[in-house]
C-alpha cells in the first residue's frame, strides 16, 4: 500500500527497507521520503485554506462514545504557570505513619 502511493518517489526496494514494523518519527519519515511535509495542525489548516482558496475552515474530530476525547490536536493552555491536580492528597494524614514504608495510590 505504501509503495502504491509513493512509487513516483521511492522504489519498491527502498520502501521494503522500512517495512519491518518499526515506528519512524516525523523527521525520519520525511527524510526517507515516506511523507511530504511535517507541520502542526494550524499550519496544515492554513495551507489547506490557501490551496482551496477559502477563508474559513472547520475541523471536526470524532471520538468513540465513553472514551477520553482529547487527542494530539488538543490546544495547549496559555503560557504561564499551570497547575494540574489529578489526585488530591492531604499531607496531614502522612504524619500518622512515622518511618519509611511502602505506599501507593490507587485510582481506578
Amino acid at each position: 500500500m505504501v509503495y502504491a502511493n509513493r512509487k513516483k518517489l521511492l522504489t519498491e526496494k527502498e520502501v521494503r527497507t522500512f517495512a519491518d514494523g518499526r515506528v519512524l518519527v516525523a523527521g525520519e519519515a520525511f527524510e526517507s521520503g515516506l511523507i511530504d511535509q511535517v507541520a502542526y495542525l494550524d499550519e496544515t489548516i492554513a495551507a489547506m485554506k490557501k490551496a482551496l482558496n477559502i477563508e474559513q475552515a472547520r475541523v471536526i474530530t470524532y471520538a468513540r462514545s465513553g472514551t477520553f476525547k482529547s487527542n494530539i490536536y488538543s490546544e495547549m493552555p496559555p503560557p504561564g504557570p499551570q497547575v494540574i491536580n489529578l489526585i488530591s492528597i492531604s499531607g496531614d494524614a502522612l504524619s500518622l505513619f512515622p518511618g519509611v514504608q511502602f505506599m501507593y495510590l490507587w485510582n481506578p
